[in-house]
């Protein structure tokens, strides 16, 4: 994704504004990528990758996660791993996330969770990206 002066205004109210911009590729394998855009223009890409997770989680979900973060409006993106250590798998944020006021990040970890005698539901857990 890069930002261009040129993008094409789709919605505006005065209040809020959605404009599209032209695509690009950052990752070849991704599916279903998940863009979330902070205050400071930094940019958080999360894709599903075509492989299993490491399984070094306490719940479940079929494909591992890839994230990317670009800080030059998607000039230039780097890998960015949530959890620091390299053989965790990432959680799986999937539009669960905001900015608070305070400039915190706020993340919900996604996943699927089987419950004896049910289908399949979805579940999750809270916390903070380390992310500006």
């Amino acid at each position: 994704m890069r930002i261009k002066q040129d993008a094409k205004v789709i919605y505006s109210d005065g209040k809020l504004e959605t404009v599209v911009y032209d695509d690009c590729e950052i990752c070849t394998q991704g599916l279903q990528p998940f863009l979330f855009v902070s205050d400071s223009g930094t940019l958080f890409v999360q894709y599903q990758m075509p492989e299993a997770p490491r399984g070094t989680r306490a719940h479940n979900f079929p494909y591992r996660v890839e994230n990317y973060l670009s800080r030059d409006g998607g000039a230039s993106w780097e890998n960015f791993k949530i959890d620091a250590d390299e053989q965790m798998d990432d959680p799986f944020v999937e539009e669960g996330m905001l900015q608070l006021k305070d400039g915190r990040i706020f993340t919900m970890d996604t996943y699927v969770q089987e419950v004896p005698g049910r289908l399949v539901t979805d579940a999750g857990k809270a916390g903070f990206l380390p992310m500006t």
